[in-house]
């Protein structure tokens, strides 16, 4: 992973790995084509043991240990090219299975512990730790992002879902909930 926001992904594939999830990345090099043009992909396929399947398209975003303490959700926007491919993605697979958006938020500035009571447990149970770094995943299912978006940026094509609507339905991710 060459991108800048490659430790995002890896701290996500991690956590999928740690909780022992079964799932695959989707090869990014490559875009399927639609009638519209080329079709953004989604970045994971999760296969929960008795639930439905999961296509998640990661959007990392940082985030201040503040907020994150006051249990304020970082920013959600996204592009009108993810909402799109998403929504062609998710037309295209059974009616079982769930379309997300799962914003990882890098909470940047929260302090490094010297050391956790256990290597692996983080001092909050919806915090996870990977290399040196804080991350919370949190999970809004498509069609609950379409109901409640609204325009961020004309010109850059960005959408968003305003703050309160956004708390209300967005989750914790967890691949087996």
């Amino acid at each position: 992973m060459a991108n800048s926001g490659a430790h995002y992904e890896q701290a996500f594939e991690s956590f999928l790995t740690r909780t022992q999830a079964q799932w695959h990345r989707i090869n990014q090099t490559r875009k399927a084509a639609s009638s519209s043009g080329p079709l953004k992909s989604f970045d994971y396929l999760i296969h929960p043991a008795n639930s439905p399947t999961l296509l998640i398209d990661v959007k990392g975003r940082r985030h201040t240990a503040r907020l994150y303490q006051q249990g304020k959700l970082g920013q959600n926007w996204v592009t009108q090219d993810d909402l799109d491919g998403l929504t062609a993605w998710q037309s295209g697979f059974p009616e079982t299975v769930i379309a997300l958006f799962v914003f990882t938020y890098w909470i940047y500035d929260l302090p490094r512990p010297q050391s956790f009571p256990t290597p692996l447990e983080p001092p909050s149970p919806l915090l996870f730790y990977h290399n040196g770094n804080f991350y919370s995943f949190i999970a809004v299912p498509l069609d609950d992002y379409r109901r409640h978006m609204k325009q961020r940026s004309p010109r850059w094509q960005t959408i968003f879902i305003p703050s309160a609507h956004f708390e209300a339905i967005a989750r914790p991710f967890h691949p087996s909930r």
